[in-house]
């Protein structure tokens, strides 16, 4: 198995911390958007 160094695995957290906000953001957009499918279908 491969060893890696302190540099590394804290630039491989810093990216994967990334993908979590953005997913995040994503699903917060999302919920938004079902919201107002829905306000708009009761309108």
């Amino acid at each position: 198995m491969k060893e890696y160094t302190s540099k590394e695995l804290t630039e491989a957290l810093r990216a994967i911390n990334s993908i979590i906000s953005k997913c995040e953001k994503a699903q917060e957009n999302f919920r938004r958007g079902i919201l107002i499918i829905r306000f708009l279908e009761i309108v």
